[in-house]
């Protein structure tokens, strides 16, 4: 087939170029829109508790914890907005010098120092735990707990100071003045150096001293004094040397200086590399490496290395919104941006290809005679010969003119799947005479002719993703065709890609990821939990084996095991240096060097695997709040049981009712703020960790009384643990009532209450029993008194009664009768006589009385 050539131009104007100065740095930069208190920043300073300290110029203190800025000022007891100097001292007390003297903070409040010192303050440091030295533009000051105001040394000016073992230098308006053995010693100099004003010093990791001038340039002393560099720019403002070796240095007005202890000279980097300001006066580097740089009038700079490049339209892309990538045969870089059409970067500039723009190129690939094959959206394809610009479209066969991905062959030739129009297989020996397409749809034996993704595997089969399934073309045939029914994720197929260990992975829209696993005659599918988004755009295998995966909210980085399975799951977003944030559909290339590009609605985003390292250092916690019953303990009458930056002294007791406690802490961690979690547990109620949370704040309400140890610990985003939990103990008293001594006199009394009860008890008791005798022998007393006066009552009755009887009898002569009877008479007077004289009469003694009654 023959095919008509669309642009014809010789190859030296095939680009345009577009200058870009260097492969940009990856500079974060902060300013007051960012909660920065002021553009202007003299001084920087990481405290043992992780913070990133800012002075400023009128704007007071900024304190950045890797999430947000807080901005502390003479209303908060600083002695004035005027920032010049900080330090932190052995026992983590802040320093602070301003333009009005200065004051030490503890994380609670500001402490000024007496109104008697209020130089402006340039430096500070110390010799021991109990010494303070203070450059100001007063000269020379040592403090301490019996120098109350701060004592002079010298009259100088001091500028910057660095303290060795043995001897304090001092950078003042004439060179360098040493402090040693209490004498101030001005050591032999280069005159240019004795008259320069010094405004930083500094020592590297060999032992020597650098030392910058105002003016005069950079000096090293290794026992003597040398000028090292005097070219761009001799205002040298401050100094850092790095934990890499490198030795940095701000300017005046020539932004940074590098320079490497291999290397002969300084590498510079300013503001059309990305940092903030040509103007830097301060310069700190983090313990997770990172560099941080204060401007004098555009704030800071934060350069956390080169594992993300960020390539935007300020850096000479042609456009910010990449849709697809792909490499030369020399190994240089082709860009599909947005509208403008496609770009080669060959590590310096971006070249537009001429004549090539208006059209949205959404797939790229290069073929063995170096020619840029272009997939279009409505436009078909097109083929970037030596000199000419080759258009295919559906009228020269092309299975569609909507473009979308591209497989090639071990032959050379190259497959192109089409949004409508299924598959073409295209062959070309030369353009524009031999030209082959073999087209595929649907009556073909094509499953779904609608293709956004294709994949050509290791075992030169093709796999195709459509909006209704998976399919697999091997042998002019359909071998297989995955869809939902078989476990494959819901959504649009949007990308594919094959791993070390030989799995298929599917990314879908909406769906998630699956991992394919064919045999003969069926497929399994596996799908990914865990994953930032399921929206998945790209796929793409790194070096090192893991798994990328893009989306709206950045990439996710899967790490696989030898079978293929997910071992682990880490997001690459804004926090991590993933600037683009969204992905662009299958926009994803990895070069001859191992390196990772990612096309992005924002750019284009460059992958370094060498700077991808696992962060070690576990996050630094510490309390940031200890509230009782909602109100900061600082502020309640147990203030005095708060000790330096929140933590708690052991001398801290609660009454009963003081017993609502919030703890509030933060693991700061500047790599990735937003992936810190935490666990707690309260020791005396909990035995366990919570589950890993990321919330920094736990409240305990209506604790009992008992002794209390608060622990928390943090993660960090690889999941370092922080080695030693912090803690704080406290102890909540009972209730008078429940104590053990008003237990043991509760109890006491009321054993003694009992006691008493049942002593009178006992004692009434007996009382009453007595009375009851008393009365019981009265009314027997009585009874005997009645039966007697009732017996003399009734005897002389009787005896008269017996006596008439036995007169009667001898009357009427019955003599026999008579004298028994008064027998039985006697015998009872006898008995009564004898009874009456007894106090207790038995019955039997009763009954024969009776028988003896007549």
């Amino acid at each position: 087939m023959r095919i008509k050539a669309k642009h014809r131009f010789f190859l030296f104007l095939l680009a345009l170029p577009l200058w870009l100065p260097a492969q940009p740095f990856n500079f974060r930069n902060y300013t007051v829109q960012d909660g920065l208190a002021q553009s202007r920043v003299n001084t920087l300073l990481e405290d043992s508790r992780g913070y990133i300290w800012m002075g400023t110029e009128g704007g007071g203190l900024s304190r950045y914890d890797g999430r947000r800025f807080q901005t502390f000022t003479s209303r908060d007891g600083l002695p004035g907005n005027y920032i010049t100097a900080l330090y932190e001292s052995a026992d983590g007390l802040l320093w602070i010098g301003t333009q009005n003297g200065l004051c030490r903070y503890d994380g609670l409040s500001f402490r000024p120092l007496p109104p008697a010192f209020s130089a402006e303050v340039h430096a500070i440091t110390s010799s021991g735990p109990d010494t303070i030295w203070i450059g100001s533009s007063s000269g020379l000051f040592i403090y301490t707990v019996d120098t109350i105001p701060p004592e002079p040394i010298g009259e100088r000016p001091a500028y910057c100071l660095w303290r060795e073992v043995q001897r304090l230098w001092m950078g003042t308006d004439r060179g360098i003045a040493w402090l040693e053995k209490g004498q101030l010693i001005r050591p032999e100099m280069p005159a240019a150096l004795a008259q320069a004003q010094v405004r930083s010093i500094t020592q590297d990791s060999l032992g020597q001293f650098w030392i910058g001038t105002y003016g005069r340039g950079l000096y090293r002393y290794d026992g003597q004094f040398h000028l090292v560099y005097q070219n761009v720019s001799n205002f040298i403002l401050c100094l850092m040397p790095a934990s890499d070796g490198r030795l940095w240095a701000g300017t005046l007005n020539a932004g940074l200086m590098s320079w490497a202890p291999d290397g002969d000279s300084f590498e510079q980097l300013t503001e059309a590399d990305g940092l903030c300001s040509n103007h830097i006066r301060a310069a700190v580097e983090s313990r997770w490496g990172d560099l941080w740089f204060g401007s004098g009038n555009n704030g800071v700079s934060q350069y956390s290395g080169q594992q993300f490049v960020h390539f935007t339209e300020s850096d000479g892309l042609p456009d910010n919104y990449v849709y697809a990538l792909a490499a030369d045969t020399a190994g240089q870089l082709l860009v599909s941006c947005g509208q403008e059409g496609i770009a080669r970067y060959n590590d310096t500039t971006f070249q537009l290809l001429a004549g090539f723009s208006g059209i949205t190129v959404r797939a790229l690939i290069t073929d063995d005679s170096n020619r840029v094959w272009a997939g279009t959206e409505g436009r078909g394809l097109f083929i970037f010969g030596d000199t000419v610009v080759y258009n295919i479209s559906r009228e020269d066969g092309l299975s569609g003119n909507w473009v979308r991905a591209f497989a090639r062959e071990p032959s050379g030739a190259l497959w192109a799947g089409t949004a409508d129009g299924g598959l073409s297989r295209i062959r070309v020996d030369s353009l524009p005479d031999s030209l082959q397409i073999q087209t595929i749809r649907e009556e073909d034996g094509l499953a779904d002719q609608r293709i956004f993704a294709l994949l050509r595997d290791s075992l030169g089969q093709l796999w195709y993703g459509t909006p209704t399934g998976l399919g697999l073309w091997a042998d002019g045939l359909n071998r297989f065709f995955i869809t939902t029914k078989e476990g494959l994720p819901p959504g649009n197929i949007r990308c594919l890609a094959q791993d070390s260990t030989g799995y298929a992975w599917v990314g879908t829209a909406g769906g998630g990821i699956a991992r394919i696993q064919c045999q003969e005659d069926s497929c399994r599918t596996t799908p990914v939990e865990g994953l930032t988004s399921n929206n998945i755009y790209l796929l793409a295998c790194g070096p090192d084996g893991q798994l990328w995966a893009g989306s709206q909210l950045g990439l996710d980085r899967l790490t696989l095991d030898a079978e293929g399975n997910v071992k682990a799951i880490k997001h690459f977003g804004r926090a991590e240096g993933f600037s683009g944030i969204e992905t662009a559909q299958n926009a994803v290339l990895k070069d001859e060097q191992g390196n990772l590009w990612f096309g992005t609605v924002n750019g284009l985003m460059k992958y370094n695997p060498q700077y991808s390292l696992t962060n070690p250092i576990p996050p630094v916690l510490h309390f940031t709040d200890i509230r009782l019953f909602y109100e900061s303990l600082e502020n309640t009458a147990y203030a005095s049981s708060l000790g330096p930056w929140h933590q708690l002294r052991d001398s801290l007791v609660l009454p009963y009712n003081q017993n609502h406690l919030e703890f509030e802490f933060l693991g700061v961690n500047h790599p990735n703020p937003e992936k810190v979690t935490y666990q707690w547990r309260l020791l005396g109620q909990e035995a366990e960790w919570s589950p890993p949370s990321p919330r920094n704040n736990v409240t305990y309400s209506n604790l009992p009384p008992g002794a209390y140890t608060f622990q928390v610990r943090a993660f960090n985003e690889d999941g370092v643990l922080s080695p030693v939990p912090l803690k704080a103990s406290f102890a909540i008293q009972p209730p008078f009532w429940a104590t053990w001594w008003f237990r043991t006199a509760a109890i006491g009394a009321g054993a003694l209450l009992i006691a008493l009860f049942v002593g009178w008890r006992i004692r009434r008791v007996r009382r009453q029993a007595q009375r009851e005798r008393e009365r019981l022998e009265m009314e027997k007393h009585l009874l005997e008194l009645e039966q007697k006066a009732l017996q003399l009552q009734m005897n002389p009755h009787f005896i008269f009664n017996a006596l008439n009887s036995i007169q009667s009898l001898i009357v009427q002569q019955d003599q026999a009768t008579a004298r028994r009877l008064l027998n039985q008479f006697a015998r009872l007077m006898r008995a009564i006589l004898y009874n009456s004289r007894k106090a207790l009469v038995s019955l039997e003694e009763e009954l024969t009385v009776l028988r003896n009654y007549l």
